[in-house]
């Protein structure tokens, strides 16, 4: 509103055209800002809902972060747990490894060690064939000392056999050992 107005004078007082075309101008005017006034209050209520809308949202946007961090954390402490697991696992499993690569060189010796005796053997029996009589009596003992040596070298089979048994007892007593640990 414009103060200080002027208007033109009559011959009794003031136009009355002009003070009432003022009037229902500042009328309008009125209307018009009470309008505005009560559009931009509507707008003000809606905005505050939306405010309040978005404050409440944030809040449990918020607690879901919070209990998702913590989900993270708790899941990153198992894959900790898992890991060191895994390593205590690989670590028993190259020592069971080894263990079985034992066995394995003990029986590869072991079957070695028979075939050479049978060899040794059949080698003596086909030498003792190839002599003439003469010397036959002599190779008859010779194949007896040879079949008890054969006895014996059966008999310390035998026992390498007992005591590869006996170590592979014992190494899966302490492969076993370390199961229990765990």
């Amino acid at each position: 509103m414009e103060e200080n107005i002027i208007f033109k004078s009559s011959a009794f007082g003031f136009d009355k055209k002009e003070v009432i075309n003022y009037i229902a101008e500042l009328s309008a005017q009125n209307a018009e800002n009470a309008e505005e006034n009560q559009r931009l209050r509507s707008e003000n209520a809606t905005l505050s809902d939306e405010i309040l809308s978005v404050r409440l949202e944030n809040g449990k946007l918020v607690n879901e972060k919070a209990e998702l961090s913590k989900t993270i954390e708790e899941l990153n402490s198992t894959i900790a747990s898992l890991n060191s697991r895994i390593e205590e696992l690989n670590a028993k499993a190259e020592k069971i490894d080894d263990i079985e690569g034992a066995e394995e060189k003990i029986n590869k010796l072991m079957m070695d060690s028979l075939r050479y005796s049978e060899s040794c053997i059949q080698n003596a029996r086909k030498v003792s064939a190839s002599i003439n009589m003469s010397t036959k009596t002599k190779i008859d003992k010779a194949k007896d000392s040879l079949d008890a040596v054969s006895g014996d070298f059966k008999n310390l089979t035998e026992q390498i056999e007992v005591s590869i048994a006996t170590i592979s007892d014992r190494l899966a007593r302490l492969s076993s050992g370390f199961d229990e640990e765990n």
